[in-house]
């Protein structure tokens, strides 16, 4: 018996915000902004529709639960702005880590497009990131057709370096201390348009310098927009470098007694994940 038998779909109730943002956490881990995404959160911004249209209270269904035996293991928001508006956006697509995902995730768009096709939609557009095999494939299989190639971030902008970089310290000593670098420790200073912020690292913890440091282990310069897309994991360091889009000083680095490419250090902080980020929840 295939997966999708086994399953049910069922529209949003009051209450399953819980399982949703446990989902939502699960597929884009901390790329998600500092406005942090909670059961609250997501609830109040859905039901007064902020970037969604229609809100949870008006249209229930707008929000598609998958539910194993009582667990949800995935869910599907779309976006429909006027109710007889005939272009559709898949927002949202959580499957938990499952075996079948695929699969449960094909039975989930299939059920979205059947509920829009009742209401007379006529065009679908799922978000996704080109960088993901697994749904680029099953957008293939289920139809679908490529418009663009490049990921895209929504409404993206950096306003203050200082809060940014506080926000994140906390993200950036669990990849540290999962990385070759656990053990190393210095200061990173981000040079940012008119605003320096130091960025102390001990033996995998990161915390933020109460001022600059004449002599900072690694001076990192760069613009906020570029940062920007550093830190939601849209750019790549070795791509910003080799387009003159960050400068570092000094180059090379010393890690357990041997010489590294500062460039090594920024890959592990500033992870390239190139993933569509829901708009309400970027920088």
């Amino acid at each position: 018996m295939s997966a999708a038998k086994k399953v049910t779909i069922r529209s949003y109730q009051p209450g399953d915000e819980r399982d949703i943002v446990r989902l939502f956490h699960q597929a884009y881990g901390s790329f998600t902004g500092p406005t942090k995404v909670t059961p609250a959160r997501w609830r109040e911004m859905h039901e007064r529709g902020w970037w969604n249209r229609p809100s949870v209270v008006e249209d229930s269904e707008c929000v598609r639960l998958l539910v194993q035996r009582g667990q949800v293991l995935g869910y599907l928001v779309f976006h429909q702005r006027r109710p007889k508006d005939g272009h559709v956006y898949l927002q949202e697509l959580c499957i938990a880590d499952v075996p079948d995902r695929e699969e449960l995730a094909r039975f989930l768009i299939e059920d979205a497009v059947r509920v829009l096709r009742g209401r007379g939609v006529d065009t679908v557009t799922w978000m996704q990131s080109p960088a993901d095999a697994s749904a680029v494939g099953l957008a293939d299989e289920l139809g679908f057709l490529e418009l663009l190639r490049e990921p895209t971030v929504f409404m993206a902008r950096l306003v203050c370096l200082q809060a940014l970089l506080g926000e994140l310290a906390a993200t950036f000593s669990r990849r540290l201390r999962a990385s070759e670098f656990a053990n190393w420790s210095g200061t990173i200073l981000f040079e940012v348009d008119n605003e320096q912020v130091a960025l102390k690292v001990a033996r995998g913890s990161a915390t933020l310098g109460p001022t600059p440091p004449a002599r900072p282990t690694l001076t990192v310069r760069t613009d906020r927009g570029t940062l920007c897309r550093l830190a939601l994991g849209a750019l790549g360091a070795e791509q910003a470098y080799q387009q003159d889009w960050l400068s570092l000083r000094p180059i090379r680095l010393t890690l357990a007694d041997r010489p590294c490419r500062a460039l090594e250090l920024l890959d592990v902080v500033f992870p390239e994940n190139r993933w569509t980020l829901p708009r309400a929840h970027s920088w």
